[in-house]
């Protein structure tokens, strides 16, 4: 079994089966590169995919990448065209057996690899699974994408049952925007909102009120300089997602949930 690391540098362990380049996705690409960065402030930073058939141990960039299969039982595709209506028509973005399947899959291959990290990142729905399927061992930090039910929601498609079982456990709220120079006017729905407020970078304005929305777009439309001065805010604000800064943050964020669990067990902190 693999040590703890020494001294100031932390053990990482990323869970995320996105990792490229099996597949590139948003979740998939802050991975790799937060990964690389905590790498080169002197972290050692593991990444486990559930992803595919394969067992595949690489270094990307000082990465330490451990590829392992999905365990899944394709319960729908064996069943033929019957299996295409339990499925539904939003299957797999509302498959509960795939949430099950990625948080046991974690599970066992974390065990069998015999990892001892001292702080764990996921993502998503299946991570609150995944924590009590782990067992409370290490301290998890849960980084929240885009909730996967969202776009069928967005369309005003009803959900299935599964759908709004799945939306439910996948709800949470994601946001950051490179607003690229240019006024950003939202609703308090969207996950910008905060930033916007925070960095002066545009305007929040009531969900369902196109008043509201007409009032704080028409300033920056007829006011050119005023348009470019919220912009840049925008732009300046965008160093908040520099990704050294953001892996910088994702330190303090991991020490404060090895302090905390530390604390809980009754252990001396780090």
């Amino acid at each position: 079994m693999t040590e703890p690391v020494t001294g100031d540098g932390l053990k990482i362990l990323f869970l995320c089966e996105q990792y490229p380049p099996v597949v590139w996705d948003g979740a998939g690409i802050y991975t790799a590169v937060i990964a690389g960065v905590l790498t080169a402030l002197g972290h050692e930073v593991h990444v486990l995919c559930a992803q595919g058939r394969r067992i595949v141990d690489e270094i990307h960039d000082g990465v330490r990448v451990h590829r392992r299969p999905l365990l899944r039982v394709p319960a729908t595709r064996m069943l033929g065209r019957y299996g295409r209506v339990i499925a539904g028509r939003h299957h797999s973005r509302d498959s509960l057996s795939l949430r099950a399947s990625l948080a046991a899959s974690y599970a066992f291959w974390l065990r069998r690899l015999g990892l001892r990290p001292d702080v764990i990142e996921t993502q998503d729905g299946d991570s609150r699974g995944l924590i009590r399927i782990l067992g409370h061992t290490y301290p998890p930090v849960i980084h929240l994408h885009c909730p996967t039910m969202l776009p069928p929601r967005l369309s005003g498609e009803e959900l299935s049952w599964k759908g709004r079982v799945a939306d439910r456990v996948d709800r949470a709220v994601v946001a950051w925007a490179d607003a690229s120079g240019r006024p950003v006017v939202a609703t308090a729905r969207t996950g910008i909102a905060p930033y916007l407020e925070r960095h002066g970078a545009g305007v929040v304005v009531p969900p369902d009120d196109p008043e509201a929305l007409a009032a704080a777009l028409r300033p920056l439309l007829v006011d050119p300089g005023l348009a470019v001065t919220v912009g840049a805010r925008g732009r300046a604000a965008v160093a908040d997602f520099e990704p050294r800064a953001v892996a910088m943050r994702r330190e303090r964020v991991y020490r404060q949930a090895i302090s905390r669990f530390e604390t809980r067990r009754g252990t001396s902190p780090r």
